[in-house]
C-alpha cells in the first residue's frame, strides 16, 4: 500500500491521473508501462540515431568499431530498416577516424563505396576487412 502511494505521488501528471483510482500494484505498474512503453518507431529513431552517431575514435582497433557497426546495422535491420548497402558502406568508411583519409580513397577507387557500372556493390565485410588491412599496414609502417 506504501509503494501504491509513493506511486501516486509521482511528479507527473498524465502518470498521476493513469493510476489515482488504482490500489494494487500490479495494476498501476502494467497501466503505467502500457502508457510509456516505447512505441516501434521510437526503438527505430534510437537505432538509427546510434546508427549515425558511430564513430571510430582512433584509440580502439578497427575490429571493435566494426563490431559495433555491424551489431547497430542488425538492430535497424530487426526493426524493418533495411539501409542502401552503398549508403553502410559509405557511413562504415567515413566513421574511421582521420587517420584512414587514406581509406576513403581507395575505398573510391574500389568500388567499396560506389560501384563502377556493372559492378557489384561490395559487402560490408569486405569494407571491414580492407579496413583491418589498412589498419595492419599503417601499424607495420610506424
Amino acid at each position: 500500500a506504501l509503494i501504491c502511494e509513493a506511486v501516486k505521488c509521482t511528479r507527473g501528471q498524465l502518470a498521476r491521473s493513469i493510476v489515482k483510482d488504482m490500489t494494487d500494484l500490479a495494476p498501476m505498474y502494467n497501466a503505467l508501462k502500457r502508457q510509456f512503453k516505447p512505441k516501434k518507431s521510437d526503438e527505430l529513431m534510437l537505432a538509427f540515431r546510434q546508427f549515425q552517431d558511430l564513430r571510430h575514435d582512433g584509440s580502439q582497433g578497427v575490429s571493435a568499431y566494426a563490431k559495433k557497426f555491424k551489431h547497430t546495422v542488425k538492430e535497424l535491420e530487426d526493426r524493418g530498416c533495411v539501409l542502401p548497402q552503398t549508403f553502410v558502406n559509405a557511413h562504415f568508411v567515413n566513421g574511421l577516424s582521420s587517420s584512414f583519409e587514406q581509406l576513403l580513397a581507395a575505398s573510391l577507387r574500389n568500388n567499396i563505396i560506389m560501384p563502377q557500372p556493372g559492378q557489384q556493390v561490395a559487402t560490408l565485410d569486405e569494407a571491414v576487412y580492407l579496413a583491418m588491412a589498412f589498419e595492419q599496414i599503417k601499424r607495420s609502417q610506424q
